[in-house]
């Protein structure tokens, strides 16, 4: 077991990145395809949450980020590939094909002078 830890995709050290051997594209690439959300969570889970046990990641907000991703699951139309689209997303390529895959509309509710309002558009760009 490792004295001191160094997560491979820590943003502020080098002393752990993977090599440029063939072997490791594979973890670069799904490192890549990960929600920039995810990628939050691992990185805080495997960088700061080792040493500091009060910014630890919760059981709680694991299962929150994963319900959120399960919610955004997209199949590609092309291809028939899961996609996962965070709800901030502003268009979505494919993992698989590359090609782009529409967003749904998405619900939208605020607060506004304590009466809630409603409002139903799409996250795509319009041109």
């Amino acid at each position: 077991m490792a004295e001191r830890p160094v997560f491979v995709f820590d943003p502020h050290r080098d002393d752990n990145r993977l090599p440029s051997d063939p072997d490791y594209a594979t973890a670069r690439r799904r490192w890549a395809l990960c929600p920039p959300s995810l990628q939050e969570l691992f990185t805080r889970a495997f960088t700061v949450g080792l040493r500091q046990p009060g910014r630890r990641v919760t059981e709680g907000e694991w299962q929150a980020l994963f319900r959120v991703l399960e919610d955004g699951a997209i199949d590609c139309p092309h291809c028939r590939a899961e996609n996962l689209a965070e709800a901030r997303a502003r268009e979505l390529s494919c993992w698989h094909c590359r090609k782009t895959v529409p967003l749904p509309l998405r619900l939208g509710l605020r607060l506004r002078l304590g009466t809630m309002s409603a409002t139903i558009g799409s996250t795509r760009k319009t041109m």
